[in-house]
């Protein structure tokens, strides 16, 4: 397994905001994802002033930034079927289950939505209540290159 995100969110001096890892296993847990998080803490792959994202055909997963804390649990967790809704419509039903590739290319184009469109009106609550909404002004949707 990598310990490189899928895609990121940097402000303009380079500095990472989020972190993005997209997994196509459905049927998640709290349990689980805190253990997926874990493993690219041990690698070293997530700052502790960055926010990390975990998305899985059924949930995001959202950590704060760490800074000290130690819970591995995440600070948020969301459906993420209503968010992702919109994509799959454009599949169309024959189309289920979607990919893990297919999911990452449905989370890219939601952040892109996010950053393009940062009215909090139209923004998910726990995005605005986490205070990421606030940390990815003015930054830039990044993948991976060479994953």
């Amino acid at each position: 397994m990598s310990t490189q995100p899928d895609f990121s969110i940097e402000r303009p001096d380079g500095t990472t905001t989020l972190l993005v890892e997209v997994k196509g296993q459905s049927l998640t847990s709290r349990d689980w994802a805190s253990k997926f998080r874990q493993y690219f803490v041990a690698h070293g792959a997530i700052p502790a002033d960055s926010y990390f994202l975990l998305a899985a055909p059924d949930c995001f997963y959202l950590w704060s930034p760490r800074n000290g804390r130690t819970d591995p649990s995440p600070d948020y967790v969301t459906d993420s079927r209503p968010l992702l809704e919109p994509y799959l419509k454009r599949l169309g039903p024959s189309a289920r289950p979607i990919s893990e590739q297919t999911l990452e290319l449905f989370v890219y184009a939601w952040l892109s939505e996010v950053l393009n469109n940062p009215d909090p009106k139209q923004t998910p609550d726990w995005i605005q209540e986490s205070g990421l909404l606030g940390a990815i002004q003015g930054a830039r949707l990044r993948p991976t290159v060479g994953d």
